[in-house]
């Protein structure tokens, strides 16, 4: 039951805040997820944006969520994290011993 699904269309809460709509219906009010949400299951589930046990059969191209990766693609590799620039000022020049005075 825990996980997070991705939402693949605008879905809007309703006045009461107790379920979502799709995009269109006069019942929605607030912008609840946008395509490329990630949300928890258990919420989407508690929401009606998703079914508590959806059968693979009945799985369709119009279902708004993606519960799972496509089979054929493989798992995105995370990327190195760029290093920070070194942002320590240098020591400024000895002008004494650059001038010859001071000795």
């Amino acid at each position: 039951m825990d996980g997070n699904v991705i939402i693949r269309e605008h879905l809007y809460l309703t006045e009461d805040r107790t379920r979502v709509v799709k995009e269109g219906d006069p019942a929605s009010r607030w912008l609840w997820a946008a395509p490329g949400t990630e949300v928890s299951l258990r919420e989407a589930i508690r929401l009606g944006a998703v079914k508590p046990e959806p059968a693979e059969e009945q799985a369709s191209e119009a279902d708004p969520l993606d519960t799972e990766p496509p089979a054929d693609e493989e798992p995105a590799e995370p990327k190195a994290a760029k290093q920070a620039p070194n942002k320590a000022r240098k020591p400024a020049a000895n002008k004494a011993a650059s001038t010859g005075e001071g000795e």
